[in-house]
C-alpha cells in the first residue's frame, strides 16, 4: 500500500456578508484538485453541499486563486 505524499492544508479566511467564512482545504494527491475539508461561517459548521452550484463556484474560485498565490510565493 503507498501513501499519500503528506499533502498541508491550507486556511482561507474572507469576509462575506454571512459573517466570516473560514475554509480549511488540501490539494489531492490523487484527483489533483482543491478538496473542502472544513468550513464554517461565524464560527458556525458550514458544507459546500448547502450551497448553491454558483457559490460553489465562486468558493472554488476564490481558493484556487489562493493556492496558486501561495504556490508562487513558495518557489520565490
Amino acid at each position: 500500500m503507498t501513501k499519500g505524499k503528506g499533502n498541508m492544508t491550507f486556511v482561507f479566511e474572507k469576509d462575506t456578508s454571512n459573517g466570516m467564512m473560514v475554509v480549511e482545504y488540501i490539494m489531492s494527491s490523487v484527483t489533483n484538485a482543491l478538496k473542502v475539508v472544513d468550513m464554517t461561517i461565524n464560527g458556525k459548521p458550514h458544507q459546500t453541499s448547502w450551497m448553491s452550484p454558483d457559490g460553489v463556484s465562486w468558493l472554488m474560485e476564490l481558493l484556487n486563486t489562493d493556492y496558486s498565490e501561495r504556490s508562487f510565493t513558495s518557489w520565490r
